[in-house]
């Protein structure tokens, strides 16, 4: 078993460590450099399936090399005061659903199941506009059931991001979504009153957007689907 700190304040906003997972996608990416930026942050502990270089050189990144499906591995490398899960897939990388399952459903759910246990209180998940876990779309069942499998953990704080499309610089090329992106400010004059939430979102506002919540002493469940632009 995974070892269980001492019970801790979730009013103690000083020198907090992080744990982030998908510090590679474009959420994720963003973040890392907010959390190593932030006075309030002391470490961040980066989970990944295998070494990456491109990680930004900072003394605040531990880095930890873990099977996600090891329920074991994965718990022994959470630490800290708040996890933040920006992690997901796409068809085009995971065509086999089951795979997508896991990565997209499984692992934020584990994660969660293991702050619970460890004593971390506070839980930021990414997920995306459009989730539903009665949805007869795949992606938005699944994202669905990921946000379900969160909130079941009673963790004290939890914070669902709902974002429309991302607009930001991936590390892999996605033809339709930079397409997409090209485009977006059209769609997004018309995104007013109930259809603001699937407004595009830059990923360095979103990221500012989970820091901001981060420094907050707070306990409750949200579901946030829209942050503006600057």
């Amino acid at each position: 078993m995974y070892n269980v700190p001492a019970e801790e304040s979730i009013f103690d906003k000083k020198n907090m460590e992080v744990t982030l997972v998908g510090a590679n996608g474009l959420i994720g990416k963003a973040l890392l450099i907010e959390l190593i930026n932030s006075e309030l942050v002391s470490k961040v502990h980066v989970l990944l399936r295998k070494d990456n270089s491109e990680l930004p050189n900072s003394q605040k990144i531990n880095t930890h090399i873990v099977d996600f499906n090891n329920q074991e591995d994965l718990g022994n490398a959470v630490y800290g005061n708040c996890l933040v899960c920006s992690i997901g897939t796409t068809k085009a990388k995971t065509p086999n659903v089951l795979d997508y399952e896991k990565i997209d459903r499984d692992i934020p759910v584990r994660l969660a199941q293991i702050s619970k246990t460890k004593n971390i209180h506070e839980f930021h998940l990414v997920s995306a506009i459009g989730a539903d876990s009665k949805s007869k779309l795949f992606y938005n069942r699944i994202k669905g059931e990921a946000e379900e499998g969160v909130l079941k953990t009673r963790i004290n704080n939890v914070f669902i991001y709902r974002p429309g499309l991302l607009i930001g610089k991936r590390s892999e090329f996605r033809f339709g979504e930079l397409i997409a992106q090209k485009i977006s400010f059209i769609f997004d004059f018309f995104m007013i009153g109930s259809l603001k939430k699937y407004h595009s979102v830059k990923a360095e506002y979103l990221a500012e957007a989970i820091l901001s919540n981060i420094k907050k002493a707070k306990t409750n469940q949200s579901i946030i689907e829209y942050y503006p632009f600057k």
